[in-house]
């Protein structure tokens, strides 16, 4: 909540150069290099995960609930 307040979230989230080019992260599988859409994906299943907005990044009213934190 804190980088909420910040105004931190999937707006101002980018892959590093470094991440997609040169060495950059592989498919554990396939062994093959992952492309930026790959790794855009993980982030918004990681956000979905967790209940949160998968556009804006930011806890869902849902996700808040459950920890207890929408009354704070």
């Amino acid at each position: 909540m804190i980088n909420v307040r910040e105004g931190i979230g999937r707006a101002t989230e980018a892959v590093p150069p470094r991440w997609v080019n040169g060495a950059g992260f592989k498919n554990y599988v396939t062994d093959q290099q992952l492309q930026r859409r790959e790794i855009e994906q993980m982030a918004a299943d990681y956000y979905q995960e967790w209940g949160w907005n998968q556009k804006s990044g930011a806890p869902t009213p849902g996700a808040l609930r459950k920890l207890g934190l929408l009354e704070l």
